[in-house]
């Protein structure tokens, strides 16, 4: 049972805010000044976890195979939460208070196996794979509103509307503007290669119901952004004077909603950019006339628009642009040559080592280009829009003398 201290410091003491510049001049300046001190709850708390576990460790083959298995369960308790709401007269933030728990769910497994064959060739295979998700379990939201946590909540869930597709006829963007069916959504104009949401419950019009868990209108959990089943491959062989060494990690299950003009191309005009993967958008004849790219009406993005309103309709989180955010990568990979003693001899030296490595030098994933699958979803701006993971070659020598 442990404490956990990963929470904004001080909230149980009134901070007094120092600012520069007042808004009035006084004796021909601004002055400095303060600000009023915060709310501060008096019974705040640390949040506390208590963890069961159970493991097992086995040995095969006279512990040539060694297998691990562990799995737990963890109760974080006293969480931070919400206060109740009280009466806007109050003038001030509330604040938070220990009411909420979480609990969390999962397990590890590791599989090492050491072999040798004849007296020169050795080798070693480390797997390792684990997995683990959190649910809410307590949580004061009594409306059960989805703009906060709520019980019963999987962390990292991502709500969404389900596409239909890309409008294809005139006919249909007539009969969604008629019926004012997704008018929630934008109340302008639907035209071909606007995106066309389902109406999932029914009620012929697209919506968020009451945003709550009981009523999400037409929205549902599309997605978890929870990296799940994370694994691990370790493999190592020598042979005689020569070595090899190769890692490999990635992630199983992800799903990633992306931002900004990294991945959608058209934004608004100051955040448009436009790569050659953001030319498969939606081009009916007239706009096909004017772009001289032909027509291209089976897109993958829909109609651009330079106005905020107008691509944001199109740009809702939704199934048809959510991304698969599972990879492998090649984290290292390193071979190596002894120099044997014969020589080393001769030069009165204990050991020489020489090696060539690479770090990130491959990696499998299902996200459009322009998106590290470990970055992804940073970056300030947009998603996208952060530092790579750099691809390194080294060529390196160890001497011992």
């Amino acid at each position: 049972m442990l404490g956990n201290q990963s929470v904004s410091a001080y909230q149980d003491l009134a901070l007094i805010g120092v600012n520069t510049n007042l808004g009035w001049i006084l004796n021909g300046k601004r002055p400095a000044y303060t600000g009023s001190p915060n709310l501060i709850n008096p019974y705040l708390t640390w949040e506390s976890s208590k963890t069961t576990n159970v493991g097992v460790e086995m040995g095969f083959f006279q512990n040539k195979l060694q297998v691990e298995f562990e799995y737990y369960q963890r109760l974080t308790f006293d969480r931070l939460g919400p206060a109740k709401a009280q009466p806007l007269v109050l003038g001030a933030g509330i604040p938070q208070e220990n009411n909420s728990e979480l609990k969390t769910q999962g397990w590890d497994l590791g599989i090492t196996y050491k072999g040798k064959i004849g007296n020169d060739f050795t080798f070693s295979v480390a797997a390792n794979m684990f997995d683990y998700y959190n649910v809410v379990t307590k949580y004061p939201n009594p409306t059960g509103i989805l703009t906060t946590d709520y019980a019963g909540k999987r962390v990292g869930e991502i709500w969404g509307y389900e596409t239909v597709g890309l409008i294809q006829t005139s006919d249909r963007a007539n009969a969604i503007n008629s019926s004012k069916s997704q008018s929630f959504i934008n109340g302008q104009i639907w035209r071909t290669g606007d995106v066309e949401y389902r109406d999932i419950n029914g009620d012929k019009v697209v919506n968020n119901g009451k945003n709550t868990v009981s009523d999400h209108g037409d929205l549902r959990v599309i997605g978890n952004s929870t990296s799940r089943y994370q694994f691990g491959l370790n493999l190592t062989a020598n042979y005689k004077n020569f070595d090899l060494g190769v890692f490999f990690q990635g992630t199983g299950k992800r799903d990633l909603w992306l931002t900004g003009n990294i991945f959608w191309g058209f934004n608004q005009w100051n955040q448009s950019s436009l790569f050659p993967q953001h030319m498969d958008y939606y081009r009916d004849a007239e706009a096909s006339t004017y772009s001289g790219l032909g027509i291209n009406e089976h897109a993958y993005f829909p109609r651009p628009y330079s106005n905020a309103t107008q691509y944001a309709k199109n740009q809702q989180i939704q199934t048809r642009y959510l991304q698969n955010g599972a990879y492998a990568r090649l984290k290292n990979a390193q071979v190596g040559y002894t120099i044997p003693q014969s020589v080393l001899q001769t030069l009165r030296l204990k050991r020489v080592r020489v090696y060539f490595s690479g770090e990130n030098i491959w990696t499998y994933t299902k996200l459009p280009v322009g998106f590290d699958p470990e970055t992804a979803s940073l970056g300030e701006y947009g998603a996208g829009k952060s530092m790579f993971t750099q691809a390194i070659w080294a060529f390196g020598l160890n001497v011992s003398l």
